[in-house]
């Protein structure tokens, strides 16, 4: 079941590089099938993750568990972010242009125009058109489309990583018996040896 998540959720998300901005219901499918795949391995990882370690230190492994599922997306998403900025930057004016001009819009007025496309106020552009317009927001979508892209790529590298984690897996089936690490009912529970448990009352 590990390994079947940790590849489900591989895949979708990788597949997610091939959407493009006018093929929304794939983008959701495959969002969805990916974050199932993400939601199951999380909820075995926290589940099956104490009976790993001695009952004294299920608190301490929870903690640790914690800080990697807090910092690690942290410095992912900051990662992301910077790759994404960056080829926005370069991806906006190239498809935004290119739309533009193909419709008739002077190349001088393309920086208004995508100025007006990131704050919504396209005053001071007088050759603009609904056709224009139209042209230029299907290129500032696929400029969206391919800035995704090499992010949605990337997660080739982490989703091997965690298919190889799920392939060396240990078994859990043995660890799951009635044990329970704790005192009932603030009295030290005596284990008591096979002998102990043949004596009658009268020790016989």
């Amino acid at each position: 079941m590990f390994i079947c998540l940790a590849c489900g959720s591989a895949a979708f998300t990788t597949a997610l590089a091939a959407v493009t901005y006018k093929a929304q219901g794939m983008a959701v499918a495959f969002i969805l099938l990916a974050g199932f795949g993400v939601g199951g391995i999380e909820g075995m990882v926290y589940t099956l993750s104490p009976l790993t370690c001695e009952p004294e230190d299920i608190g301490l492994a929870a903690r640790v568990m914690l800080l990697i599922r807090t910092s690690g997306p942290c410095i992912a998403t900051s990662i992301c972010s910077t790759v994404l900025n960056n080829k926005l930057s370069v991806d906006i004016p190239k498809y935004v242009n290119t739309a533009a001009t193909d419709a008739r819009l002077p190349a001088s007025e393309v920086p208004k125009l995508i100025a007006g496309l990131i704050s919504g106020n396209f005053q001071g552009i007088p050759d603009l058109n609904s056709q224009i317009l139209a042209a230029a927001e299907g290129g500032y979508r696929q400029a969206y489309t391919q800035a995704f892209r090499p992010i949605y790529l990337s997660t080739i590298a982490w989703g091997a990583i965690g298919i190889l984690a799920a392939i060396f897996s240990p078994s859990m089936g043995n660890k799951l018996d009635d044990f329970i690490g704790r005192r009932l009912q603030g009295k030290e529970v005596i284990e008591l040896t096979e002998n102990d448990t043949l004596k009658g009352e009268d020790g016989r």
